[in-house]
């Protein structure tokens, strides 16, 4: 099991840079789309609704993700785009349990996918307005 996380770890470490661009994007584009919309109607709360979700997914990478998975590809050979993304601070330390890194990991990317998805729900909503 540890080889699987280590090998999703690996994938995860080869599109980082691509990724870490559509969520800026995405966020990006939510707040031109907010900047666009009178306030005072449901589909601007709808859309900051949106927009905070994309934050907060944002943030739980760079909190539980990225750390679990810097501290996963310590000892591995990254490329140039992989090595100066995880060459950032906040790796897990040596002595945390693998399983406690293993659940950190896999909760934290079921919270991003519900981020995810309330932000496609809010901004599917506020098409309605």
């Amino acid at each position: 099991m540890a080889r699987f996380h280590l090998l999703m770890a690996q994938m995860e470490a080869r599109h980082a840079a691509n990724s870490a661009g559509h969520y800026i994007g995405a966020i990006v584009a939510t707040m031109v789309l907010l900047a666009a919309i009178p306030p005072e109607t449901p589909a601007y709360l709808l859309t900051l609704a949106a927009l905070i979700a994309l934050i907060v997914m944002h943030v739980l990478y760079w909190v539980l993700t990225h750390p679990v998975n810097k501290f996963w590809l310590g000892d591995q050979k990254l490329g140039s785009a992989g090595a100066a993304f995880f060459n950032t601070p906040g790796a897990a330390t040596v002595g945390e349990d693998w399983a406690r890194l293993r659940d950190r990991w896999e909760y934290s990317h079921v919270a991003r996918a519900g981020c995810a998805f309330i932000a496609f729900v809010t901004l599917a909503a506020a098409t309605a307005f």
